[in-house]
């Protein structure tokens, strides 16, 4: 358990790919040409494409994508961008090689992007062809549409002055070398040389998701006649009279005054368009096992359970209206029952104004790919090489404890204690890492539990809680119940901080630092708990990935 894994956030790849089985980017080759020249100097290639690489083609000539021949110079472009649904990628990239003067034929329904003479030394294809002659490259596009398309991600040449093929990048496979003529070559690593030229392609699942629509009306469909009601701001909690679950269409307007005299609607002081403060004065709601009462607080905050909001598609809060009216999607707990609503608050009798509120009980009609705010992963996870949390300052592993998940739970509340253990017991220090736009999600191998961040949301700089003392547990859930199970890393040297996306909360380890070898502690059970911190204290909270 040495081996660290360096994981490229920019990029979205993840160097150890044998450690993680789902990587996903949005980013890659949308088109690939070739350039044929008569002179020494390589070819110039369309506007806002890259040249990867250029070489001397021999007597028998070349030509181009755009028609161009030459006896010379040939030179081979790349066009990248971000990738949509509207996007085309190429999807594959192959060379063919034959002894003929006749350019060799290519794949069923790829295009053919330029073809060259080769040197003496001759050429290999793609599908293990050979020759001395002609050598033809060819590519095959596709929309990618919604769901998930392979697609190049890049494209890269080698030069060598040997008749070994130089190698190329980490992860990326050769398709192809050729022997270039006595002008000689450059390659995309800067390399150079006067006999063999290799091709190499690097490919990646991308994925679209088809989440087109902004209206609430065309994304989801009402499934009960609804109900309304008033939530007066002298009281903290008025029920509605039907039961709820799942997913919940809510239209709220209104306003009134619970901070002083200042005027706030469900979300916003209605003055400046902007939240009167991160914990109160906003619309807050609660169902049968989680009643509203004074001081409630912020994990009642209905921002906290927004799935949709009309007009804008996916977020978590709507823009100011100054109308006072919102319209949005809110997912509760399946045995949610009775929902209440109120203004957030500790005392109420100098309130005044109130909340007009109608809700509906929705299903969702998009795709499977947009539904709810939660990773999506491909290829689906496979667990058989799973990730280790390696705290460096206390040198602890992430364990989940309590018994395996074997149904569906209905919440976090009761769920086990995330530990800082000595050694990985039963294999619960494994974790299946998965990750969607740098957004990563942790499931334990062993109890297929999901490292989870609990308590509010931390607001304002990292540390002004002045400790960890209070900070809130981790805990290992059965689900992502409202994205608490999402985090982003942060990478400080070989180590990464790892930051959940809700609560904005730090994952830490606590208790004494453990020396000596894995295991002399003899179990997990006075294992220190993991917390979610508001700050880096004294490097707590750095941890290495390691496989």
């Amino acid at each position: 358990m040495s081996k660290k894994i360096i994981i490229g956030l920019v990029s979205f790849g993840l160097a150890a790919v044998s450690t993680v089985n789902a990587q996903n980017v949005n980013y890659g080759v949308t088109d690939i040409q070739l350039r044929a020249s008569s002179s020494a100097t390589p070819p110039s290639g369309p506007n806002g494409y890259t040249r990867v690489g250029y070489w001397d083609v021999d007597g028998g000539g070349s030509k181009g994508t755009n028609g161009s021949t030459g006896h010379y110079m040939m030179a081979l472009y790349l066009k990248k961008g971000n990738l949509t649904g509207a996007s085309t990628c190429v999807t594959d990239v192959q060379l063919r090689a034959s002894s003929s003067s006749t350019p060799p034929n290519g794949p069923a329904g790829y295009k053919q992007i330029g073809y060259w003479d080769v040197d003496g030394g001759g050429s290999h294809g793609t599908n293990g062809s050979t020759g001395h002659y002609m050598m033809a490259m060819y590519a095959n596009t596709a929309k990618i549409g919604s769901g998930t398309k392979n697609c190049v991600t890049d494209v890269q040449l080698t030069a060598s002055n040997t008749g070994t093929p130089r190698p190329g990048p980490n992860g990326y496979k050769p398709i192809g070398d050729w022997d270039v003529g006595a002008g000689g070559s450059k390659g995309t690593d800067g390399s150079t040389g006067h006999w063999k030229m290799t091709t190499y392609m690097k490919s990646a699942a991308v994925y679209v998701e088809n989440c087109n629509t902004k209206n609430i009306s065309q994304a989801y469909t009402r499934t009960g006649t609804g109900e309304s009601l008033v939530a007066p701001f002298t009281s903290p909690s008025t029920s509605t009279a039907k039961s709820y679950s799942g997913l919940v269409e809510v239209i709220v307007s209104g306003t009134g005054y619970s901070y002083g005299m200042t005027v706030n609607d469900a979300f916003f002081g209605v003055k400046t368009g902007k939240p009167l403060d991160p914990q109160y004065y906003q619309l807050n709601i609660g169902w049968n096992g989680a009643p509203l009462k004074p001081y409630a607080g912020e994990p009642r905050n209905i921002a906290n359970f927004i799935k949709f909001v009309d007009g804008i598609g996916k977020a978590n809060l709507p823009t100011y209206n100054s109308n006072n009216r919102y319209h949005f999607v809110i997912e509760v707990p399946k045995d949610a029952g009775k929902l209440s609503f109120g203004v957030s608050d500790g005392g109420f009798d100098e309130n005044a104004g109130q909340y007009n509120i109608a809700i509906y009980s929705v299903k969702e009609t998009k795709a499977d790919s947009c539904k709810n705010n939660e990773i999506q992963s491909t290829p689906p996870l496979k667990c058989a090489n799973a990730v280790f949390l390696k705290n460096q300052e206390t040198k602890r592993y992430a364990f989940s404890t309590g018994k395996p998940v074997n149904n569906k739970e209905g919440g976090w509340l009761k769920s086990p204690n995330i530990v800082g253990a000595d050694a990985n017991y039963y294999n619960r220090a494994r974790w299946c890492m998965t990750t969607y736009r740098n957004i990563y999600q942790f499931q334990n191998k062993e109890t297929k539990r999901y490292l989870f961040s609990t308590g509010s949301k931390h607001t304002g700089s990292d540390g002004n809680e002045g400790g960890w003392l209070k900070s809130p547990t981790i805990v290992g859930a059965d689900a992502n119940y409202y994205n608490r199970a999402q985090w982003t890393l942060i990478k400080r040297g070989d180590a990464y901080m790892l930051k959940n996306l809700k609560t904005n909360r730090y994952l830490f380890s606590t208790g004494k630092k453990h020396t000596g070898a894995d295991g002399n502690e003899g179990g997990w059970l006075k294992s220190p708990e993991l917390v979610g911190a508001d700050a880096n204290y004294y490097n707590r909270a750095l941890w290495y990935i390691v496989k």
